[in-house]
């Protein structure tokens, strides 16, 4: 099933914050098309009255959070699973593969 999510970036000296919706997805086009009308406008360029540009409203910030996230440590593999993988994946022998993961 469709669904349509609202990501806003904004970019000031070179640098990008992203602004993410707090509902994440909507599965109503409707909705978020309202949204994005409430968040910008759609202006006429003076040199070129065919191109449409997007200027955005005045937008107030309610809340900025913040979070580290931390990736676990991989867990490790055994010569004989390594041994596997390379078999089965890659189509690569035993003899090379252990060759390959000294180097």
């Amino acid at each position: 099933e469709p669904y349509w999510v609202l990501d806003c970036a904004i970019i000031k000296s070179g640098r990008i914050c992203r602004a993410l919706w707090k509902f994440g997805r909507s599965f109503s086009k409707h909705k978020v098309e309202e949204i994005m009308k409430a968040c910008v406008s759609p202006v006429l360029d003076i040199n070129d009255p065919d191109q449409r540009r997007l200027i955005p409203n005045s937008l107030t910030v309610m809340n900025v959070t913040k979070r580290d996230a931390k990736q676990g440590r991989p867990t490790p593999m055994n010569t004989v699973a390594f041994l596997k993988a390379c078999s089965k994946n890659l189509g690569i022998g035993p003899h090379a593969a252990l060759q390959t993961a000294e180097r």
